[in-house]
């Protein structure tokens, strides 16, 4: 059974675990949303199998970054589920706090799957660009 619950400031660790284990370079804390209200996890065998963080904007575009999920949850169904429940849950509450748009940007050929399933539409294919002050 899923449930899903905010994000909390204890789960940081996990998730760079998964981070890691996916070649992902794991953001640091303070690259992620301070407020945690908008951050949520999908729960399975009270384990985290997703997360993903809703960035608030003072703009009618919210964005949905650093979905993650747990590698050691095998099942593929269970898995997509979880996905499907995450994002479908942020993109409801961008919509609840008066977002017009949800913007997020993935490479993950399997992630963009879950997002197109979730009615997101492809744009332009570009180049994530960063600069560490």
């Amino acid at each position: 059974m899923l449930t899903l619950r905010n994000l909390e400031e204890k789960d940081y660790e996990t998730l760079c675990e998964y981070w890691r284990f996916w070649r992902f370079p794991a953001p640091t804390r303070g690259m992620l949303p301070k407020d945690l209200s908008y951050s949520f996890a999908v729960i399975y065998e009270d384990k985290i199998l997703t997360a993903g963080f809703l960035y608030v904007t003072p703009s009618e575009i919210a964005w949905l970054e650093f979905i993650i999920s747990n590698p050691n949850i095998k099942d593929k169904d269970i898995r997509s589920n979880a996905l499907y429940l995450l994002i479908d849950t942020i993109c409801q509450v961008a919509k609840n706090m008066g977002f017009k748009s949800v913007f997020t940007s993935v490479k993950n050929e399997n992630l963009i799957h879950r997002y197109l399933h979730c009615g997101f539409s492809i744009g332009t294919s570009s180049t994530e660009m960063i600069k560490i002050l």
